[in-house]
Parts: structure tokens; C-alpha cells; sequence
């Protein structure tokens, strides 16, 4: 402990964050929330990404300062922006999908508040939410689910499996009880105007769903943190309209990058994620006319950029004679920042 109090005196940002997390835990010092924090700041002052995201967490659950989820977000994202993993990883995944009057929304990764400034943003609020339907149980998608469904009071909706899986997560702070709502897989049910259907992924969660809502004749899909690509994928890829699809990373970026060999090969796995590659080749083989709009998520920050994603997706497209911008509508979502709103026909 004294090599490292001396260091962090001395201004090495990697022995401050590691002396805050020393008063964080109580190792070798007393524990006290407000040494660590004053320890996280001078090592973020240096652009050090993990004490970004611990001042970050210490906002989101309110540890020595007032709860604070914009403020919380504000240090996620400049911890992304100097690509910590989970200042990446807390950022987390929700989607929007709706009318101006009632929609729904898809997954919930990040704070309550967030999710609601972003609505008041396009003239929506928690009243014009019927539900939240969750993909699976992973942390940077169901993070808020507590406060949305026992303080907002929003059902959310998902299969039994998955809801078991939201009870064992460490990172819901607030259990599901009153808000529990469950459907069973493949077995389309009625949600105000939408007609809602799911489908199975392989990934590494207790389970993963990709929904399909039909509303006004149109057809929405979205398949988010995707492992190898499966007959039901493609199907309902040959009937969407609109489609929300995983291009996770360029394996190039990946196989080079910093993460250990454990993660990239989770990464690379069957049940891992979608690259670039794997979603073009998906794509080539099942575009239809009718595909009008194709949005390319869950994009890595370490191991992507989307300029890269929409090219290499493209290149496949392109030789099949099939230009983007002028026969389908085809975007990369950044990860870091909310995206814009999209009025769809």
C-alpha cells in the first residue's frame, strides 16, 4: 500500500484509481467513500478511463454525492471515449420503437433517467410507454428494469427463463415483483396496435429473443447481441421491413486488439457476437426489395468504428448490385452517444 500511495502522490493516474479503489474496499487503509472519489477524480482529470467509470457508478447509485444519472452517463461516456470496456458496457441498450401516441421499449441498459430525458427529447413520455420488452438478461440490457417496472410501474415483459435470469443479476438492484409479465417464445400476443412475436438467438445468456412487431402493415425486426446466425434469424430477415441488426466488430480490430484471450474467444464464439462480416453475409443472403431500412447496433467501441461497419456490410450489398441509399436506407448506430429519431412510412 505504501508503494502505491507514493506513487499516486506523485501523479501516476493508473496508482491514483488503484488508491481509491483501495479506500473503495478498505484494503491496507480504513474504507471512506469520500477518499476514494477524491482519488477516482484526480486519476479522471488524467483521462483515466476505470476511474471514469466508478465516478460514474458512484452518481448512478447515489455513494458519496447525490444520485445523479445524467452525470452518470456524462462519465460513461467519456469513459468510452478513452474505450474502457465497461464505462462501454454501462452505457448499456434501449430502443424505442412506436407511435407519437403509444410504443414500447426494448431493453433497458441504462438509468431511468436517461431513458426519460431521452423520450421528453422526442416529445414522449413514460405515459406513452405500453411496456418494456426485454432481448435478455445481460446487465447493459436490463439495467433499469427495476425502477421501470416497480416505481414507474411499466410492465415488463419477456419469457420465464429470462425473467429468472433478471432475479440472479447482480446489477438490478431492485427485484421484479408486481411488474412481471411473461409470454411464451415463438407465440405471437397483442399489444395495443402491435402484433408481437419473438424468435431465439444464440448467445451466452440464460436465453436471448429476437422480437418481430407487426403494426399498420409494416413489419419491424431487431436481433441484437447475436451469436451464429440460425434459420429462424434469416426467415424473419426475408419478411422484415425494417430491421435492427447486430454488426459487433471488425474481427481484424478484434483478433489484433487489447482484450485477453478469454474475451475474444467468448467474443468469437457461437453464442458470442456478430461481426461485420457475418452480418453482411447474412444480409446478402436474404435482402428482399422490401427491406427499406437497415440499422447496424450494438457496434463495439474497442474492436469497431461504424464508418467500418457500414462499409464492409455495404461491400457485400454492393455485389449483388444493390446500393445502399438508393434502393434501402442503410445506417451504423453509434454506441456511445443516443440516436435520432427515425420516422419510418
Amino acid at each position: 500500500i505504501d508503494s502505491i500511495r507514493y506513487k499516486a502522490e506523485h501523479g501516476d493516474a493508473k496508482y491514483q484509481y488503484a488508491y481509491g479503489v483501495c479506500y473503495e474496499k478498505g484494503w491496507g487503509v480504513e474504507q471512506d467513500t469520500k477518499e476514494a472519489l477524491a482519488w477516482y477524480r484526480k486519476a479522471a482529470a488524467q483521462e483515466n478511463g476505470p476511474a471514469y467509470n466508478s465516478i460514474g457508478n458512484y452518481y448512478r447509485e447515489g455513494t458519496g454525492v447525490k444520485a445523479d444519472a445524467n452525470k452518470a452517463f456524462e462519465y460513461y461516456q467519456k469513459g468510452a471515449e478513452v474505450k474502457d470496456a465497461q464505462a462501454m458496457l454501462n452505457l448499456g441498450n434501449c430502443y424505442y420503437f412506436g407511435t407519437r401516441e403509444a410504443g414500447v421499449l426494448i431493453d433497458a441498459g441504462i438509468a431511468a433517467r436517461q431513458i426519460q430525458k431521452g423520450l421528453q427529447e422526442m416529445g414522449l413520455s413514460f405515459q406513452n410507454i405500453m411496456g418494456v420488452l426485454i432481448t435478455h438478461d445481460h446487465a447493459d440490457h436490463i439495467r433499469a428494469v427495476g425502477t421501470l417496472g416497480e416505481k414507474v410501474h411499466l410492465p415488463i415483459y419477456t419469457t420465464s427463463v429470462i425473467h429468472d435470469g433478471i432475479d440472479r443479476n447482480y446489477g438490478v438492484h431492485l427485484k421484479l415483483r408486481t411488474s412481471r409479465r411473461y409470454f411464451e417464445k415463438g407465440e405471437p400476443w397483442q399489444l395495443g396496435e402491435m402484433t408481437i412475436n419473438t424468435f431465439g438467438i444464440l448467445h451466452d445468456s440464460s436465453d436471448c429473443l429476437g422480437y418481430v412487431i407487426d403494426i399498420r402493415g409494416k413489419r419491424f425486426v431487431i436481433m441484437t447481441d447475436c451469436g451464429s446466425p440460425n434459420q429462424e434469424m434469416e426467415a424473419y430477415i426475408q419478411t422484415a421491413n425494417y430491421l435492427v441488426i447486430e454488426a459487433n466488430h471488425d474481427e481484424h480490430m478484434l483478433l489484433n486488439g487489447p482484450y485477453p484471450t478469454y474475451l475474444k474467444q467468448r467474443i468469437l464464439s457461437p453464442t458470442g457476437h456478430q461481426s461485420n462480416a457475418t452480418c453482411g453475409e447474412l444480409l446478402e443472403r436474404n435482402w428482399h426489395p422490401d427491406l427499406q431500412n437497415i440499422w447496424l447496433c450494438h457496434l463495439s467501441q474497442e474492436n469497431n468504428e461504424p464508418e467500418l461497419a457500414y462499409n464492409t456490410v455495404a461491400e457485400y450489398l454492393i455485389e449483388l448490385g444493390i446500393e445502399p441509399g438508393t434502393d434501402f436506407v442503410l445506417k451504423a448506430l453509434d454506441r456511445t452517444t443516443p440516436g435520432e429519431i427515425w420516422e419510418l412510412e
